[in-house]
């Protein structure tokens, strides 16, 4: 479950030389998901570890969407977690279940796949340091 499909397009960018391969994965099991679910994440990264390709593994909290794109959440839970986000004090104290905006996670991803320095797995803390500052009263 969920294990093997990045295992396979990671074999794929190998095949093809594609230069880095970046996995987004989870920090947790995720609310109403199974543990099988976090396993198989787990058991695929260290797979894909193993390639000989430049691997770089972010691991998340939930993801919510960004202006119109709404994610895969509904519109209240998206906008929860967007006010959760753009409010540090709030949002450091849900540690490494930390909500972050698509644009984050995107411009991380980025950095893991262009910057030869980059850190192979990058957990939330690192992660956020690459959102656009906004203010704290924006929702």
């Amino acid at each position: 479950m969920n294990g093997d499909s990045p295992l396979i397009a990671a074999l794929e960018a190998e095949r093809t030389d594609v230069p880095a391969f970046v996995f987004l994965s989870v920090m947790d099991t995720p609310p109403f998901t199974s543990k099988t679910f976090c396993i198989a994440r787990r058991r695929a990264e260290r797979s894909i570890a193993d390639l000989d390709i430049r691997t770089s593994v972010l691991r998340l909290g939930p993801v919510y969407g960004e202006g119109t794109n709404q994610g895969h959440f509904p519109r209240t839970i998206d906008t929860v977690l967007r006010a959760i986000d753009r409010r540090e004090w709030l949002a450091r104290r849900f540690g490494d279940g930390r909500p972050l905006g698509v644009t984050t996670v995107a411009q991380a991803a980025l950095h893991a796949a262009f910057d030869l320095t980059a850190s192979k797995t990058m957990e939330i803390d690192e992660i956020s340091a690459y959102s656009v500052p906004r203010s704290s009263t924006e929702i």
